[in-house]
């Protein structure tokens, strides 16, 4: 009877502490909740320019945890985070952001996830500032009146008249506007009672951008106004506009050269003349002036017109061919471009080069060629844009005449 008395209490005491066991295990479980915690001061609402960038937060994760991007506004295709996913421990994540191109600011979510814990970042991008004019000249009579300059912008807009036409340009009303919306500063002109033209320049300004609008008022004298006296033009040629303001007549001169033409031509008051110009096939630059008189009033204004060279590397022979001993390889080039030097073989190295449209002298070092067959390398001169090439084939050793045309340029 003792000893059934005996082992049933075991018994009892074994079940207990089963579950006593059971019992401390489910506490230790129910403490390790899935969690993330953010290392440091961590701006879970940082804002980014428009130039874009990347940028790190750190957070410590539990268990296994991902990060994904939510879009918040328009598409997420701008937004990126690496990694993407991990394991328990400390993590120092990286947001990357593509410059912003747009006019409107754009958000982001990036979400962090561990278990049935989340944690989110919100990334706000600033817009592409903007300010935009519909034109950046005004011409008004003499007798004055009112005008407007009609913008685009998504900043802040200040204007400012330059301080000499305050007495004759003033505002009549101004605004400011945010959002790449449409909004009109007016502007009240008095009359001009000089003979003379008067300009003034209107800045316009918000953030970093700047526009200047250019006001003309015309008054009795007679005069020629061109907006622009000097124009460059590449050597491949183009069409350059000239643009002008005149209360009087006047006649067009064009320079004794073959090389610029008058596209179309009108007779009076303000408008713009078109003058083409033909490709520069010289290598020097050149120059000429186009006049606009006006014989009667003894006016005359006067346009210079400059174009490019046409840029060139030129040589006299294009392949050279050196016996198997090595030696020097002097040639002449006339450029009027910088150039460097490309070499697809180690046995051939430079020993000098310049610059200018003048004869310039490149020498270069030949190694021997022991081996029995001959061997083919190509020098490149290299500018912006084109480039000349000189094929240098050497004999073998035991080689000293025959066709050599067809040898295959070696791999080095």
């Amino acid at each position: 009877m003792k000893c059934r008395f005996f082992i049933l209490t075991a018994f009892l005491f074994i079940i207990g502490w089963l579950y006593m066991g059971c019992s401390d295990a489910e506490n230790n479980s129910a403490s390790e909740e899935p969690s993330i915690e953010m290392e440091g001061e961590v701006d879970v609402r940082p804002v980014i320019g428009s130039d874009g960038g990347t940028f790190t937060v750190t957070f410590t994760a539990s268990g296994d945890w991902t990060a994904s991007v939510n879009a918040v506004t328009r598409t997420l295709d701008w937004l990126s985070v690496s990694p993407t996913q991990g394991g328990a421990g400390t993590v120092t994540l990286q947001i990357s952001a593509q410059p912003n191109e747009s006019y409107d600011e754009r958000n982001a979510a990036v979400l962090l996830t561990c278990g049935n814990a989340q944690q989110t970042i919100t990334v706000t991008q600033k817009q592409k500032d903007a300010l935009l004019v519909n034109s950046h000249k005004v011409e008004m009579d003499a007798v004055g009146g009112t005008f407007g300059i009609e913008l685009q912008a998504n900043v802040n807009v200040t204007y400012e008249i330059e301080e000499a036409a305050k007495d004759w340009l003033t505002a009549s009303s101004s605004s400011s506007t945010r959002g790449l919306t449409t909004s009109t500063l007016n502007f009240q002109v008095a009359e001009n009672p000089e003979e003379s033209v008067r300009q003034a320049v209107i800045t316009l300004q918000g953030n970093d951008l700047r526009e200047e609008v250019t006001v003309y008022q015309a008054g009795s004298e007679p005069a020629i106004l061109l907006s622009q006296k000097e124009y460059t033009v590449p050597s491949d040629g183009e069409t350059i506009q000239v643009e002008l303001k005149s209360n009087t007549l006047y006649k067009v001169v064009m320079p004794d050269v073959p090389w610029i033409t008058e596209v179309s031509t009108r007779a009076f008051s303000a408008y713009t003349h078109y003058f083409t110009v033909a490709v520069n096939e010289s290598y020097d630059t050149r120059t000429a002036e186009i006049y606009f008189v006006d014989e009667e009033n003894g006016l005359q204004e006067k346009v210079t017109v400059t174009q490019v060279q046409k840029d060139a590397i030129v040589i006299a022979e294009d392949e050279y061919t050196m016996d198997a001993e090595g030696g020097r390889l002097e040639f002449s080039v006339n450029a009027n471009v910088d150039f460097k030097i490309d070499i697809d073989a180690d046995w051939i190295r430079q020993i000098v080069a310049t610059r200018g449209l003048v004869e310039h002298a490149l020498i270069f070092e030949v190694d021997g060629n022991n081996a029995d067959e001959s061997r083919k390398a190509i020098i490149t001169l290299k500018a912006d844009g084109f480039s000349q090439v000189i094929t240098v084939v050497q004999r073998g050793k035991f080689q000293t005449d025959g066709n050599i045309d067809d040898i295959p340029i070696q791999p080095w």
